[in-house]
């Protein structure tokens, strides 16, 4: 996959986990129920900002 900065190109397949840094996780995994959900709003607060 190429980045603007080709020092950032990413050969696939790859062994490597990729991070979603711009808040738009697509699934997450309930912490509670261990249920794979489409990500929320709320799961962004509650992943950055204790309540």
């Amino acid at each position: 996959m190429g980045a603007r900065n080709p020092a950032f190109d990413v050969r696939l397949p790859t062994s490597q986990t990729g991070y979603v840094l711009d808040l738009g996780g697509v699934f997450v995994r309930d912490f509670h129920t261990g249920e794979r959900r489409y990500g929320t709003i709320k799961d962004v607060g509650d992943a950055f900002w204790k309540n």
